[in-house]
């Protein structure tokens, strides 16, 4: 299932070939095996989704499809926000709302896994698949070369905001070019 898009994983949703908490049950089983070896998030929130999951998604276009949000930019309401920073992990702050994009995404049906690891304030990206990039919360998370799978491809994961600077480029590019498209 998890070679499947969010297109593809909507329409099983709602031909009922497969149910928005089974999916979820699946990203969730996915990310806590890969997990350790990818470093990819820095916040769960399992049990949340879980919820949203089984709460269904009438008319939601995608109407639970896993998802994950980088941690910077999107906020969304309970949850942790770090945008990378040790002092945000050192001392906890809550979202009090959703953003705007984050709203959007879950009246989409969207059903948020948790956040992920990004650069201090996302000021830097790795220049290169190979290059290391400091993480100040868990460290960077290794290139797919570095982990079990060997095969030649860049990090790239959940929604991807686009910085205000140009050389900042790669939030949408690089999870893009991960997918076979074009950004």
């Amino acid at each position: 299932m998890h070679w499947v898009d969010a297109v593809g994983q909507a329409e099983l949703v709602r031909s009922g070939e497969v149910s928005a908490a089974e999916l979820t049950e699946l990203a969730i089983e996915r990310i806590e095996r890969l997990d350790p070896s990818v470093n990819a998030l820095v916040f769960r929130r399992f049990e949340r989704a879980r919820q949203e999951a089984a709460a269904g998604f009438a008319g939601a276009v995608f109407g639970g499809v896993p998802f994950l949000l980088k941690d910077a930019v999107q906020h969304s309401e309970g949850d942790r926000y770090q945008q990378g920073m040790r002092f945000l992990r050192d001392h906890p702050w809550t979202s009090p709302h959703d953003s705007e994009l984050t709203r959007r995404y879950k009246a989409a049906g969207l059903v948020l896994l948790g956040r992920t690891n990004v650069p201090e304030l996302t000021l830097s990206r790795p220049p290169s698949p190979w290059r290391s990039v400091r993480r100040a919360i868990r460290g960077r998370p290794p290139t797919p070369r570095e982990v079990e799978w060997r095969i030649r491809r860049r990090r790239g994961i959940g929604h991807g905001p686009r910085g205000a600077r140009k050389r900042h480029g790669g939030s949408i590019r690089i999870p893009a070019s991960c997918c076979g498209l074009v950004a």
